[in-house]
């Protein structure tokens, strides 16, 4: 009974201490993998963010100089259509200073 007393018995050493926010090791080799694809993605898409906002600088600069282009031809229509206006309104004028002096002169003959 002397040698069950002093006997101790065999037991796995110690399992470390594990703290409740620490991730094991196998699982963090296990998302490895995942973490890559992800990273991956993760370029891949702010890539693309970039290539979408040079897209639409480059879309600005266009839409900018076709609205100025478009600004300059409707000043050029508008000072030809007031020249063309202005044309007409000298015309009738004439138009109604004939046709008054005309008027007049049926009127003296009558």
């Amino acid at each position: 009974m002397a040698d069950a007393i002093l006997s101790v018995p065999e037991s796995s050493p110690p399992k470390p201490v594990q703290e409740d926010n620490e991730i094991p090791s196998h699982e963090i080799l296990a998302s490895i993998p995942k973490i890559t694809v992800l990273s991956n993605l993760r370029e891949e898409l702010l890539n693309t963010v970039q290539k979408l906002k040079k897209d639409l600088q480059d879309w600005r600069g266009q839409l900018d100089s076709q609205v100025n282009t478009y600004r300059q031809e409707l000043g050029e229509l508008r000072n030809t259509l007031n020249t063309g206006v202005e044309h007409l309104k000298h015309g009738a004028e004439g138009v109604r200073t004939t046709t008054a002096e005309t008027e007049t002169c049926r009127e003296t003959e009558i």
